[in-house]
């Protein structure tokens, strides 16, 4: 980002150096736009989770109209919540598998009525006794007039709809701003009512499909948003009982060790992406009333690498017992996997596991998992809780990464490392315990956790990664040992980290036992005018107070060794910096496009925000003023970009001490037109080194050396401009 903020900076600088512009109303229209873009991003984000729920509905809606047809029995209903409110219910069935509702109230229009509407899909049942799908209450039909059927199970159907196929399952998208409709898998779309509409769009507090589910002692009501009720009986636990001789609750029951069950969207066969990932051969694999069952010649022990991967219309599984291992990318891009029963012997769920499993809400990690890989639940962003087993010591990097609708995680404590990137973007988690058992928070581990309110974290953590927090715009407590800065930063073993949580403060004092200020710490924080930095410090990484564009002087004690790279970089309003004596490593650009800056303090030898320090100019650049500049014989090296960019610089004289000039170190110096370079050796240097200054320019270099200076590396890229002369 940085690359191309200077781009940009660059480009707009070449193009109005020589005048001057008061951008002031071009900046506000461009915050207007970025706003309006803002909201357009938010209101599509909703209107795509709606979507994403409606799918889950419709796909949840046709596996219990065929549970009804099959005389199937639902085993148990499990609410799903999310801050203290009930969003949906997980339905089990004895046969047909799990289901995953998401409940509703009725849709709201816009205020002028032209606004957006959702189409409000749902299902009825004809006098043939077959339910076909409906669209805004009436009948949806393919392009031949042919009602489209809901039940999954084959057979003779109405003589309206075609003879012998199973039910399909309507998809929804919005593209273009426009609702479509598929009911050939996607195969082809028909374009509904618009998405988004101009005034206030409020459909996403509806789901559109079901209203509400409810239950007594003998049956399950599924209210349809139409008024439709569709009744289901639950199971007695007589009636109904299982394949391998239990009672017939599903969510106890596993398969005997040489099968596999599971449930699709569309009540056929899910085909496993690689056929010999299961440690034993397929004999078989059928799909009859509302279950799937893959049979093989012997033992089931692992679900391989790529197993089921971009098997999307794969919606329930249960593993037997034997599997001991959940192999890479096993379930990956399953979209449609609502559900995972996982036997009581897997020990490894491996990376990526079940990565953008987008539909899967709850996960059951047995006891025996002692091992979970990286990105093993990346992007299962319907997933709402998840406990993990005390068995588990590392939580991987980007395991939980985006998982947007988890709202609580228990940590146990036997974890003891927190991986990079473990909880990034898990936008609705509200508070975390760390337990004390860990010592390592890695880079980016909450990284944009923007509901994260409160951390507690132990004394048993010595490391937090760079930006672990950052982004965590809610946060308003951390609890433990550490110092707090404005409800943004943590010190761990004298090492500032901040995070740039808010980045709201105008002012701030770093504690006295503060030792380095972190990369990045205050990076944005575009409110702050003054800060202090206490003689603790030794350190100032790169980035450090980058793009704090309010901060209008500076001072660094004489404890500080180092400043970083870009470590001041954009500070705009900076107009004076005091740099103690014991800094002897300036970085690359580190006052780079400090525009307003005019002087430095402190025993190095400066020039329009220009300095040196041991004999080495800094590539700590500003915009020079300056027209001529008089390098000090005491110089050995000019730095990469020490004067990038100096527009105003016209002449310049580099001593006899130059040994080495760095890449860009005069480059765009528009009006530079005479360079005196006194060494009789010609500076190890590049092709860059002068490139764009002046067409007019001149390089003079001592009599007798212009051959030796034409024929260098570097040098001879600029053979036409070099002259003897005297010095």
């Amino acid at each position: 980002m940085k690359r191309i903020l200077f781009l940009v900076t660059f480009v707009c600088a070449a193009m109005f150096s020589a005048c001057e512009y008061d951008d002031s109303a071009l900046w506000g229209e461009i915050d207007g736009v970025k706003q309006e873009l803002a909201d357009h991003e938010r209101r599509i984000a909703a209107l795509e989770e709606l979507c994403k729920q409606m799918n889950t509905n419709i796909s949840a809606l046709q596996t219990a109209v065929t549970a009804l047809q099959n005389n199937d029995f639902v085993t148990n209903v499990a609410p799903i919540t999310k801050d203290g409110e009930t969003i949906g219910y997980t339905v089990t069935f004895s046969k047909s598998g799990s289901i995953t509702i998401y409940n509703g109230e009725d849709g709201k229009d816009g205020a002028d009525g032209e606004d957006a509407v959702a189409p409000v899909i749902g299902v009825k049942q004809d006098s043939d006794g077959v339910y076909y799908w409906t669209l805004d209450g009436e009948w949806l039909t393919d392009d031949a007039g042919n009602k489209i059927k809901a039940e999954g199970k084959d057979g003779k159907d109405g003589e309206d709809a075609t003879d012998g196929e199973d039910g399909v399952t309507p998809q929804l998208k919005i593209e273009d701003d426009y609702w479509y409709v598929s009911y050939d898998n996607g195969a082809t779309w028909k374009r509904l009512g618009k998405a988004t509409g101009d005034s206030n769009t409020n459909v996403t507090d509806c789901d559109c499909i079901i209203k509400d589910v409810r239950q007594d002692d003998n049956n399950v009501y599924f209210e349809l948003t139409d008024g439709t009720i569709i009744t289901i009986p639950k199971s007695n636990g007589e009636n109904n009982s299982g394949d391998n001789g239990d009672d017939g609750d599903t969510s106890a029951t596993l398969p005997p060790s040489n099968e596999i069950w599971y449930t699709s969207t569309d009540g056929k066969i899910v085909e496993p992406n690689n056929s010999n990932a299961f440690g034993a051969n397929i004999v078989s694999n059928t799909y009859e009333e509302g279950k799937g069952v893959i049979k093989f010649d012997g033992d089931v022990t692992e679900i391989g690498e790529k197993a089921f991967e971009w098997c999307r219309n794969l919606t329930s599984i249960t593993i037997p017992d034997s599997v001991t291992v959940i192999g890479e990318d096993a379930f990956s891009d399953c979209s449609s996997l609502t559900s995972v029963n996982i036997g009581d012997s897997v020990t490894t769920i491996g990376r990526s596991a079940f990565y953008y499993c987008s539909s899967l809400t709850t996960i059951t990690i047995p006891d025996s998992v002692t091992v979970i890989g990286e990105d093993a639940f990346n992007y299962c962003y319907s997933i709402i809780s998840i406990t993990i087993p005390d068995s588990v010591t590392t939580i991987g990097d980007g395991t939980f990464e985006t998982c947007a609708s988890l709202t609580s995680i228990t940590i146990p404590d036997s974890v003891t490392t927190i991986g990079e990137r473990a909880f990034w973007s898990c936008s609705s988690l509200t508070s975390i315990t760390i337990p004390d058992s860990v010592t390592v928070i890695g880079d980016d581990a909450f990284h944009s956790c923007h509901s994260l309110t409160t951390i507690t974290i132990p004394d048993s953590v010595t490391v937090i990664g760079e930006t672990a927090f950052y982004d965590c715009i809610s946060l308003k407590a951390f609890y433990g040992k550490f110092a707090t800065i404005d409800n943004r930063a943590l010190i761990v073993n004298g090492v500032l980290k901040v995070f740039a949580i808010g980045c709201g403060a105008t002012s701030y004092t770093i504690p006295n036992n503060v030792t380095q200020i972190e990369s990045a710490a205050f990076e944005g924080c575009s409110s702050l005018t003054s800060i202090t930095i206490p003689n603790s410090v030794t350190e100032i990484e790169s980035g450090a107070f980058y793009g704090c564009s309010s901060l209008t002087s500076i001072t660094i004690p004489d404890s500080v060794t180092k400043i970083g790279d870009d470590a001041f970089h954009f500070c705009s309003s900076l107009t004076s910096a005091t740099i103690g004596n014991s800094v002897t490593k300036i970085g690359r650009a580190a006052f780079g496009w400090c525009s307003s800056l005019t002087t430095f303090y402190g025993k190095f030898a400066a020039d329009n925000g220009r300095c040196l320090v041991n004999g080495s100019t800094i590539i700590a650049y500003a915009e020079a003023s300056g027209t001529t500049y008089t390098i000090p014989d005491s110089v050995t090296e000019i730095g990469d970009s020490a004067f990038y960019y100096c527009s105003s610089l016209t002449t310049i004289t580099i001593p006899e001490s130059v040994t080495e000039i760095g890449e860009y170190a005069f480059s765009w110096c528009g009006r530079l037109t005479s360079i005196y370079c006194k060494p009789t050796v010609p500076p190890t240097g590049s092709g860059n080194m002068f490139k764009s200054i002046s067409s007019l320019a001149k390089i003079y270099v001592p009599i007798g050396s212009g051959a030796a200076y034409k024929a260098a590396d570097g040098w001879k890229d600029y053979a036409s401009m070099i002259e003897e002369k005297a010095m």
